[in-house]
C-alpha cells in the first residue's frame, strides 16, 4: 500500500503468510479510529514508511502483529504496539523528531537492531518474555531511553546512547 499524497488510515490489513509494506510518501500512517485494541495490521514481515509518523499515543497506536518489523519515519512519533507469540526482531525504529514507543505481548521474545531518534525520547517494553536491544539511541537534550521486560524476561543492552536510560526487568 503506497500513498503518494496524504496520510495513510488502517483499518485491518493482514497477510497470513506474507510480507505488508505501507508507504505514506508525504503523511502519516494511523489506524482509523481510536480506542480499539485489536489488531490493525498483521504478516509475517511489517514495514511501515511515512513522512510525519507512526502510530500516535494512547489509544492511537498501531496494533500489529509481526515477527520482523521495520518502521521508519522522517518526524513524528512512532508508536507501535505488536502481538505476537513468537520470537521477534525489529530491524529499525527511526525518527528525526518524534518519541518512539514500542511494546511487545503475546509471549516472544523481542531483539531490536536500532531504534533511533535525533531529537525524542526511546520506550520498548516487552511483557513475559526477554529483551534484547544492539542500538538505542535519544537524541536531544534531556532524552531518556527505557527498556522494560514486565512479569518475567531479561532485559540484555549492547550500546544505549541517551540522557538518562533505565533497563528494568521483571517489574
Amino acid at each position: 500500500m503506497d500513498a503518494d499524497a496524504g496520510d495513510v488510515a488502517i483499518g485491518a490489513v493482514t497477510a497470513t503468510a506474507g510480507s505488508v509494506s505501507v508507504v505514506a510518501d508525504t503523511g502519516s500512517i494511523n489506524e482509523v479510529g481510536s480506542g480499539d485494541s485489536g489488531v490493525d495490521i498483521s504478516g509475517t514481515v511489517l514495514t511501515l514508511t511515512a513522512q510525519d509518523g507512526i502510530g500516535g499515543a494512547g489509544e492511537l497506536d498501531i496494533e500489529t502483529a509481526a515477527g520482523t518489523i521495520k518502521a521508519d519515519t522522517t518526524d513524528g512519533a512512532v508508536d507501535l504496539s505488536n502481538m505476537f507469540p513468537s520470537a521477534v526482531t525489529v530491524n529499525s525504529l527511526t525518527t528525526g523528531a518524534g518519541d518512539i514507543r514500542f511494546s511487545q505481548s503475546a509471549g516472544g521474545d523481542l531483539m531490536v537492531v536500532l531504534a533511533q531518534t535525533t531529537v525524542g525520547a526511546v520506550t520498548i517494553g516487552v511483557s513475559e518474555a526477554d529483551l534484547k536491544a544492539e542500538t538505542v539511541i535519544a537524541g536531544g537534550t534531556g532524552r531518556n531511553v527505557t527498556l522494560t521486560t514486565l512479569t518475567s524476561g531479561d532485559v540484555n543492552v549492547d550500546s544505549v546512547t541517551g540522557s538518562m536510560w533505565d533497563a528494568l526487568s521483571s517489574r
